[in-house]
């Protein structure tokens, strides 16, 4: 079979509007509100634009790998998110002028018993967009 990728298909050339990798497993580091920073099994989604149609695609590589320095080793917060967008569009300064990142994980609560002095976890879904 021949290699649609390797060939020239200009009938099929457009930008695109994200082109990325979902599902990247990774821990994440974030403050419950408590001050107490806490780590989770996240499923992160990496995303930039394509802005041009000359280009087959982007560098997945390139996100997977900011996705894991930034994630797995700075506490999630607004800034942190901030500049891991500026560092997925700089990646790819001549292919995109967008970035998107989705974050999915549980965060487990101690909950106290309703009638009783004992406690036990409950999971609450978190999801960063």
């Amino acid at each position: 079979m021949p290699d649609v990728a390797g060939q020239a298909q200009p009938h099929l050339a457009g930008a695109l509007d994200w082109v990325g990798m979902d599902g990247i497993e990774v821990p994440v580091r974030f403050d419950a509100g408590d001050g107490d920073v806490q780590r989770a099994s996240a499923q992160v989604g990496a995303f930039v634009n394509l802005t041009r149609p000359d280009k087959r695609g982007i560098h997945m590589s390139r996100l997977y790998l900011l996705v894991d320095e930034y994630l797995s080793s700075t506490t999630v917060d607004a800034a942190m998110l901030e500049s891991l967008l500026r560092a997925f569009l700089d990646s790819h300064k001549d292919l995109a002028d967008r970035a998107r990142i989705s974050i999915r994980f549980d965060q487990l609560v101690r909950r106290a018993a309703l009638r009783s002095d004992n406690s036990g976890w409950r999971a609450y879904p978190v999801s960063i967009e």
